[in-house]
């Protein structure tokens, strides 16, 4: 997914960039994604390679159906390997991330119209 708007970045020629709306509207009509409040990564402000202050918005992909078409199947397989290895050590854990059944998105903004920065929590 974040490769398609790379793709899509660099098809438009340079000095044009994609908008950060440009990019919301991809993420919610392609992708199915939903908007996170950003006090739900809270964590990723001891995170040294986030800027906690030029974050803009927070996704989440959690369709089963755009899941399947965005991991490969040796994804999926590792996800579920860890999460088995996971669930027996502490089996009252469940964690979308970690089984692979969510895809968390945060991007991140210096102007407040282009994205700077992005960091992906995959499981």
């Amino acid at each position: 997914m974040i490769n398609t708007l790379h793709e899509k970045f660099i098809q438009t020629g340079f000095p044009n960039r994609i908008t950060l709306e440009q990019i919301y509207d991809i993420f919610r009509t392609k992708y199915k994604a939903e908007e996170v409040n950003i006090s739900c990564f809270e964590d990723l402000k001891k995170d040294s390679f986030v800027i906690f202050d030029n974050i803009v918005k927070c996704y989440k992909i959690d369709d089963p159906d755009i899941l399947a078409a965005i991991f490969s199947a040796e994804d999926l397989a590792e996800h579920e390997d860890f999460y088995k290895n996971i669930s027996k050590e502490n089996p009252e854990l469940s964690d979308p991330l970690a089984e692979g059944k969510r895809l968390n998105i945060i991007l991140e903004s210096e102007d407040g119209k282009y994205m700077s920065s992005f960091t992906l929590q995959e499981g």
